[in-house]
């Protein structure tokens, strides 16, 4: 595990708001020594950056061929019988693209810097992520693509993301596991929407009301300026 301080680092759903219960919830939860903000904990691969997207689109340029099935799978608790990839050769990829092509990863929306920069006026940020970019290449990301952020606490997996964050309030990810987990710890977990956690939304596998399911970042925007909102 790798914690960097930004100071020293170089370069529709069933529901679109909070419940009264989890607003309440979450009120207990977030609670900051005085004088402090409430702490994120932000995702990168696929909730900040569109990073599987960028892999298939490097993969196709050079004559090769998958699909975001491939790359998702495996680390779902339901694999599709067929998928060839594993997981070491899912980290292959990634790896290569972060290392030699990284510029082609996008944000997942525009919008993310101008909305984080809002949302750091009321929070710290904490970048926790298990990318496979190494430390230098996703400094020098975050920074060209305007992304606050206070310090970035380096994983070698999602699965240890909870453990090395005890400090943080509020978990912004793609991965259900981790926004259960946090829920789960008596933290906040806000699941933004991608193409494979449906099943686990339309399930609704938790009545954790700590889980917050979003649409997109907008909305993220939403929630998180409404579970401060004094009642």
């Amino acid at each position: 595990m790798i914690i960097m301080n930004a100071k020293t680092a170089q370069p529709k759903e069933k529901s679109n708001g909070v419940s009264m219960k989890c607003a309440q919830k979450v009120k207990e939860s977030i609670s900051p020594a005085q004088g402090e903000k409430p702490r994120i904990g932000l995702d990168i691969d696929d909730t900040v950056a569109a990073t599987k997207l960028a892999a298939i689109a490097s993969i196709r340029d050079k004559g090769g061929s998958v699909e975001m099935e491939q790359l998702v799978t495996p680390f779902l608790e339901n694999h599709v019988v067929g998928i060839t990839l594993t997981e070491a050769e899912i980290k292959g990829i990634l790896m290569e693209l972060w290392k030699n092509n990284s510029e082609q990863v996008q944000l997942l929306d525009p919008k993310i810097p101008e909305i984080l920069k809002s949302i750091k006026e009321h929070y710290d940020i904490s970048i926790t992520t298990a990318t496979d970019a190494d430390d230098e290449t996703l400094t020098k990301w975050l920074v060209k693509n305007g992304i606050p952020f206070d310090e970035i606490i380096h994983v070698e997996s999602s699965s240890k993301k909870l453990d090395a964050s005890s400090h943080i309030d509020v978990f912004i990810d793609d991965f259900p596991k981790v926004v259960d987990g946090a829920a789960k710890r008596g933290k906040i977990g806000i699941l933004i929407k991608q193409k494979w956690n449906e099943e686990y939304r339309k399930g609704n596998t938790t009545d954790n009301p700590n889980v917050i399911h979003a649409n997109d970042w907008p909305h993220i925007q939403e929630l998180l300026t409404e579970l401060l909102r004094k009642e």
